[in-house]
């Protein structure tokens, strides 16, 4: 009896781990501006900023319409310049109609404001969005450091440019890794007869 028991419970937990999968999600925040890293200046160029993070950890940043997601990992493509990581811990959020990128955590000072469009306002943040076009703020940059792996990144603030959002449900690096319906049923299948088998030993 203790072992059909067993059996059942391992059944059981064969199908609740094909739905206790986290979800990522890919942002992109792309634009151009002017600025400094490592101290060298560089002006007018085209930048995207590529993070990546976990559905199951989108969190309050104030207010009914404000939240936001600390990420798991961050970088900024700049045009002739090369590809950096963050170092600095950074989020993106989501207030109302603006979206943007900003320093890590509930009270993370904004990076880059925008777009501002009201598909943002509707979005339920745990599906595809965008490309959605508008216009941005780069500000906040002076103050706290923050670091990429190719140094102290600025960009000059108070900036207005032309900016674009997307995310991307899913990691595009890694295949799913939830079972088909068909070798679920195989598992199953296999531990039903392996229950019945004990059933009849007792």
């Amino acid at each position: 009896m203790k072992r059909s028991m067993s059996l059942i419970a391992f059944a059981g937990l064969v199908a609740l781990s094909t739905h206790a999968l986290a979800v990522p999600i890919t942002f992109t925040h792309a634009g151009s501006g002017g600025g400094t890293l490592a101290g060298s200046a560089f002006a007018n160029t085209g930048f995207t900023i590529t993070a990546t993070a976990d559905t199951d950890n989108w969190a309050s940043c104030g207010g009914s319409t404000c939240n936001y997601l600390d990420h798991v990992s961050a970088s900024i493509e700049i045009n002739g310049l090369g590809t950096f990581d963050f170092v600095t811990l950074t989020r993106t959020f989501v207030n109302n109609n603006i979206v943007g990128f900003s320093r890590g955590g509930s009270l993370g000072s904004d990076l880059y404001n925008g777009p501002n469009d009201v598909a943002i306002g509707g979005w339920d943040r745990m599906s595809d969005i965008g490309p959605i076009a508008g216009t941005a703020n780069l500000l906040q940059w002076l103050g706290e450091d923050v670091i990429t792996s190719g140094g102290v990144l600025v960009f000059d603030g108070d900036s207005v440019l032309d900016a674009s959002f997307s995310a991307a449900i899913g990691d595009p690096t890694t295949p799913p890794t939830i079972p088909e319906p068909g070798s679920l049923a195989l598992v199953l299948t296999a531990v039903a007869g392996l229950i019945g088998r004990s059933l009849r030993r007792a």
